[in-house]
């Protein structure tokens, strides 16, 4: 993993007929779209239902749905919400078809969504390419993570080729005003944001999830292997070489939901949260 393309920019959005049913308490029998099963707004999702005392095994369904098929599967009532990417969550909003519960930033700020990966294969046989690839990934995401400099943004992202969604829609997710389908108009400047550094913590608290709802059958060394996939140590010395001071390379801390997460102890957090535990 050379690089996070982006932080946030996620919504868990509920169709307009669970506008009186906002605690999650209520949602058994709900069924979520998601993007597929492994991925971190499914893992994110369970957990907040988790959070609220349901059981996320028994208690949702969750249906695999492309993220463009997301709010015609809202409009016609095959899914009682979805967690997804934007401008999947703007977009229901703009057509009427959902309401935004929370954006995913309110649940884990900072939390990692896209990445840039690439098959150590093709690094190893192709090692000038890649750090030419690497090296702009890296100062594309310094430019755009500055909001004076995602003028013009949306306009190209809303083309067929690209994300092929009404302009203002994802000028509504990059600005972060934006409508939430409930009546008000919110504003949150990191709505989204593009911070190209892989932290091992959110790939600790990730794997974590992995295990915990047994998608992993067995325990590994989380922080081993974070360490090996996470490129944190070559994104760090890239971006000092474009004029950036990086975070610290090492495992620090996550706040999810108002709880602190300390990636040094994944085998403490995972006896706190099994069933039964």
């Amino acid at each position: 993993m050379l690089t996070i393309l982006n932080q946030n920019g996620n919504s868990l959005v509920l169709a307009n007929k669970h506008k009186d049913n906002r605690d999650p308490k209520n949602w058994k029998g709900f069924t979520f779209a998601v993007p597929f099963e492994q991925s971190h707004q499914t893992l994110q999702l369970r957990n907040y239902l988790a959070t609220a005392g349901l059981d996320p095994d028994q208690d949702v369904k969750y249906r695999i749905v492309p993220p463009t098929e997301y709010v015609a599967s809202l409009r016609v009532g095959s899914i009682d919400g979805f967690f997804g990417g934007e401008p999947g969550g703007q977009r229901a909003v703009y057509e009427g078809a959902g309401f935004i519960h929370l954006i995913s930033k309110d649940i884990w700020d900072g939390h990692p969504c896209c990445s840039v990966t690439a098959a150590e294969s093709w690094i190893q046989q192709n090692p000038n390419t890649f750090m030419a690839f690497y090296r702009a990934i890296i100062a594309s995401s310094l430019h755009v993570s500055k909001p004076e400099n995602r003028v013009g943004m949306a306009k190209v992202l809303s083309e067929p080729q690209y994300l092929n969604a009404p302009e203002i829609v994802l000028e509504q997710v990059l600005s972060g005003t934006y409508a939430d389908g409930l009546g008000t108009i919110r504003k949150d400047p990191r709505r989204v944001d593009y911070q190209p550094f892989p932290q091992y913590s959110a790939a600790v608290w990730l794997m974590t999830q992995l295990r915990r709802w047994n998608m992993l059958k067995e325990d590994v060394d989380y922080k081993v292997l974070a360490e090996k996939v996470m490129l944190a140590t070559d994104a760090a010395r890239i971006m000092r070489e474009q004029g950036v001071t990086p975070p610290a390379v090492g495992f620090g801390t996550e706040r999810i939901l108002g709880n602190e997460f300390d990636s040094n102890k994944p085998q403490d957090y995972l006896a706190s949260v099994r069933k039964g535990g």
